[in-house]
């Protein structure tokens, strides 16, 4: 039992240490694939850099102005001076910004870039690997009909005949049909084909599709093809969402940087442009809206103040004639000048009340709450109501965006907006109402002070009072007038005078030195990367993961027994006897090596036994048996090589004798030692082959009489070398093993397996097997990892038990040569 345990000694520790040694020797073997592997990976790379379409960073930056003019927004600096809260402006002034980046990036600014642009068709020509976008180089146009749906993603394939005309061939294979004027996909699908050769300037209509080719003038492209696509909008849009990167410069900076990566330059500086001048339209546009509608607020209230005037100057008039009053101003200057200036007092009031009440009315019967009438507009300077104000607004624009990708009103965060908004409204009504109220205090104050002045003048003469009376509700009228008036007049100059609060910085340009993709040095890399990492970690893999006999280390790994002899692989497959058809050749001489080293193991020994013989078939035992034999054969002693692989007799194909008779013959009494040795070409070499194959052969081979055979061939013999049956599948050989002096392993160089080799040796110890030694056959000396393939093949399987073989004649025959080679 302890046998066992010292032929493996730390078996399991050796096989889980990493060699770092093998490691290399493996990878200076496969050094080819190397080679191979690095130019394949950086071949590719330049099939990548050279047939892959540039792609280049566009840049663009927009300066964002935080002050909003007649919105209701003050700047910080505003708010510090006025002791507001500048933190609280901070953050809204960061919202400001987000709000601007979700802006030029929203799907209502995208869709109205692209109407402006007409990217509705694009055009393209095929290159290699690739396909290569025209734009503003086609030298056609297509002009489709708006109204008739067109079929989206569909390839129009378009060649330009010398003749002028224009071949048209279109395959569509459920294809999704556009309307571009509600800018949606119809419900269905359909299939269709059509090829036509029209000319240039005829309209092509079918039920899937309408327009009309029109030539450039560009003679050159004549006899070239090209082809052109109807694009979905929407998908566009999404598309431009997806690539468009908007972020401040800095983190508390209010410049922003638009980034978009493109594979066109000037479409991507196109729609860039594009894009920033529609936001600053969008923001003029918001700043006039709001200014007309100041506008058409006081237009309103002096229509209704000109009628009051008016009847006011000419009952003044009127009176003033039939009374003949002069100057009632210098009869009663005091009493008139205090009544004036209460009276203006009272005018601006009264103003303000209108403008109060016409937010009231707006706020709480307004759904769509998209743009107020500025405070400032009327000289209310109340920061409460601006920032109010200002909240409403945000949260509108927050509900508008939103409302661009979220079309259900019952989403949670449209709910949640909505929630927020009608608190807004709510807190802007309840602040209204004070503001009235405290308003209306004002202005009975103001008229109980008019009515005190009221009463002094009543006490002056009856003409003068009434005149009085009279000049005083034409200056009311006149100063309210005169009030709207100069607010329409500033609010016209700020109309007028309108810019929009953000400016273009920087222009589209390609950021960079050259394209973001490809990245030709980086690709390079990869390629030489994986040109040196692939074949490492299949080498790697495989050798992890072997388990079969490489090296010397692997038998080291599994066993102490002594290596006696390295067969090196020939790939001259024409004789199993290179030893006595070429005792001179390098191939014969890893023979004479083992027959050296045996006298060690036989020394002293008369007429020594020795067997050959393997683990699994398929390792070479019977060819190293003959070549062996045939090694002490050619020292002039005589020598015998007995067939005791009864199972699958072998020996007599190879020298080409008969095998009606042999081992198993004499085995069973039916024939004489005399008559089963048979003599070679060489006069020191006889052969004693296997004989027919009996049906019990486990038996035959533990019976006395096979240990009498060798006995006998002692006497006539200096040398007895038995091929012996693999000990991996049947028992046979151990019977034989006990009368060696020398037994030999035959070990084959990535076939042999190392479990079964283990197990094999494991097995001789138990059944008292002495004198066990290994011989590596079939070496490679420039082995390739994927070429570890067999090299000898021993062409048969072994059977278990009693039976009468393991394969038919047509394999035998078929496998009749016991080389190292397959």
């Amino acid at each position: 039992m302890n046998t066992e345990n010292n032929n493996t000694p730390n078996n399991t520790e050796n096989e889980e240490t990493f060699d770092l040694k093998n490691l290399v020797r493996l990878f200076g073997e496969n050094l080819h694939w190397f080679i191979l592997c690095t130019v394949i990976g950086l071949g590719i790379a330049w099939a990548v850099n050279h047939y892959t379409i540039p792609v280049y960073n566009m840049q663009s930056s927009v300066l964002i102005n935080d002050e909003k003019k007649g919105s209701g927004l003050g700047s910080i600096g505003a708010a510090a001076a006025a002791g507001g809260d500048v933190s609280a402006l901070m953050g809204s002034a960061s919202k400001t910004i987000d709000n601007q980046v979700a802006i030029l990036s929203s799907y209502s600014q995208i869709e109205r870039t692209l109407k402006e642009l007409n990217f509705q068709v694009s055009y393209y020509t095929d290159q290699f690997l690739h396909h290569q976008e025209l734009y503003k180089d086609c030298p056609f146009t297509v002009l489709f009909d708006t109204t008739h749906v067109q079929p989206v993603n569909v390839k129009f394939y378009v060649k330009l005949s010398p003749s002028g005309k224009i071949k048209l061939k279109v395959e569509g294979k459920k294809a999704l049909v556009y309307n571009y004027q509600t800018n949606h996909a119809s419900d269905y699908k359909s299939s269709f084909t059509f090829e036509k050769e029209i000319i240039p300037g005829e309209m092509v209509r079918t039920p899937q599709f309408a327009f009309t080719l029109m030539m450039n003038g560009n003679d050159t492209a004549k006899g070239n093809e090209y082809y052109f696509t109807f694009n979905n909008t929407d998908e566009q849009i999404k598309q431009y969402q997806k690539i468009l990167a908007i972020a401040p410069v800095k983190k508390e900076a209010t410049l922003l940087v638009i980034n978009m990566p493109s594979t066109n330059v000037r479409k991507a500086e196109d729609f860039m442009n594009k894009l920033t001048e529609i936001y600053l339209r969008r923001n003029l546009e918001k700043k006039n809206r709001e200014a007309k509608m100041t506008i058409d607020f006081i237009n309103g209230e002096l229509s209704n103040i000109s009628d009051s005037l008016h009847r006011s100057e000419t009952q003044r008039q009127a009176y003033q004639t039939a009374n003949q009053i002069v100057n009632p101003e210098v009869q009663t200057s005091e009493m008139y000048k205090a009544i004036t200036d209460v009276q203006q007092e009272k005018a601006t009031l009264m103003a303000q009340q209108k403008y109060f009440n016409y937010l009231h009315n707006y706020v709480r019967q307004s759904s769509h709450l998209n743009s107020i009438v500025a405070p400032s507009a009327l000289d209310i300077k109340d920061e409460l109501l601006n920032k109010l104000i200002l909240n409403l607004n945000e949260l509108n624009l927050q509900k508008s965006m939103l409302s661009t990708t979220i079309k259900s009103k019952d989403h949670p965060l449209i709910k949640k907006i909505d929630a927020q908004i009608e608190s807004a409204k709510a807190n802007l009504l309840e602040n209204t109402k004070n503001l009235m109220h405290n308003n209306q205090v004002a202005l009975n104050q103001t008229s109980s002070r008019l009515a005190q002045y009221e009463g002094q003048a009543s006490k002056m003469p009856a003409i003068q009072r009434t005149s009085f009376d009279i000049d005083r509700k034409f200056n009311l009228n006149n100063e309210i007038y005169t009030f709207l008036l100069q607010k329409r007049a500033d609010e016209q100059l700020t109309l007028a005078s309108n810019t929009p609060d953000n400016e273009i910085v920087d222009e589209p340009i390609i950021a960079g030195a050259g394209p973001v993709s490809p990245k030709k040095s980086i690709n390079y890399l990869i390629g030489l990367l994986l040109g040196l990492f692939i074949p490492a970690i299949i080498i790697f893999l495989k050798d992890f993961f072997n388990t079969s006999i490489i090296t010397r280390d692997d038998i080291k790994k599994i066993t102490d027994k002594p290596i006696i002899g390295k067969v090196y692989h020939n790939d001259d497959g024409s004789s199993n006897q290179m030893v006595l058809n070429n005792p001179n050749s390098p191939s014969a001489e890893p023979f004479r090596a083992i027959r050296t080293r045996l006298a060690f193991y036989i020394r002293g020994k008369e007429c020594p036994v020795i067997l050959v013989t393997s683990s699994f078939p398929g390792e070479g035992k019977t060819f190293c048996a003959m070549n062996i034999a045939s090694a002490f054969a050619l020292t002039g002693k005589k020598t015998v090589l007995v067939g005791y692989d009864l199972r699958k007799p072998r020996i007599y194909d190879d020298f080409n004798v008969r095998n009606d008779f042999g081992a198993s013959t004499y085995l069973i009494g039916q024939s004489t030692l005399d008559e089963v040795i048979q003599h070679t070409d060489h006069p020191s070499l006889d052969l004693v082959t296997a004989g027919p194959v009996p049906p019990n052969p486990g038996e035959l081979l533990s019976d006395p009489k096979a240990h009498e055979l060798i006995t006998e061939l002692q006497k006539r013999y200096q040398y007895v070398v038995i091929d012996s049956a693999p000990v991996g599948l049947v028992a046979d050989t151990f019977e034989v093993a006990k009368y060696a002096d020398a037994n030999i392993f035959v070990v084959r160089q990535s076939y042999t397996e190392k479990a079964g080799l283990q197990g094999c040796l494991q097995e001789a110890e138990s059944n008292q097997i002495q004198n066990i030694s290994l011989v590596v056959n079939d070496i490679k000396i420039k082995k390739s990892f994927y070429n570890y393939g067999s090299g000898y093949g021993y062409g048969y399987g072994y059977g278990y038990g009693y039976g009468y073989g393991y394969g038919d004649n047509q394999s035998d025959k078929k496998s009749k040569h016991l080389h190292h080679k397959k």
